[in-house]
């Protein structure tokens, strides 16, 4: 009989935002650490939304205050970045659902910060627009959305 599979805590949280951002409503369920040829590949296959998301290191920030200090606990900042790509052949109408895409995974992710009790809390740490359009592909607009997941452990590998 196989083991049973073993967690690290930063992979919750990674999965836990992951389930998030699938559950926002009309939206294609994002991608998992994909190359840019896989976002090429579904605008040409006729979808209009690409989302993909892309693990980080996870990375000490504080040690936490009272008791969670007393058990040796720390508290991580994990990085997930979601890239989203856009396709449509008008400005304007492509503007409008790339703005409706991003209200739609703020309000995914921000209906629950704790990501299913995976996290402390979650936060969008910025978003920078690509220039895809500046490279010959002006019927495209793209960002990377950075989320910053926080947690409580002894450390970001630890199963709880």
């Amino acid at each position: 009989m196989p083991d049973p599979v073993i967690q690290s805590r930063a992979e919750k949280a990674r999965l836990g935002l992951l389930a998030a951002l699938s559950s926002a409503s009309d939206l294609p369920a994002p991608s998992r650490n994909e190359g840019l040829d896989k976002a090429l590949d579904a605008l040409a296959a006729g979808n209009r939304i690409w989302l993909n998301l892309v693990d980080d290191d996870p990375r000490a920030i504080a040690e936490e205050l009272g008791d969670a200090m007393e058990q040796g606990q720390l508290e991580f900042e994990v990085i997930a970045r979601l890239e989203l790509v856009v396709m449509g052949p008008r400005a304007e109408a492509r503007e409008q659902v790339f703005d409706s895409v991003l209200v739609r995974l703020r309000n995914a992710v921000m209906a629950d910060r704790t990501l299913g009790g995976q996290a402390d809390d979650v936060r969008i740490d910025r978003l920078h627009l690509t220039q895809l359009a500046l490279d010959g592909m002006e019927n495209i607009k793209a960002a990377e959305i950075v989320f910053a997941v926080l947690l409580t452990a002894s450390d970001f590998l630890a199963e709880t």
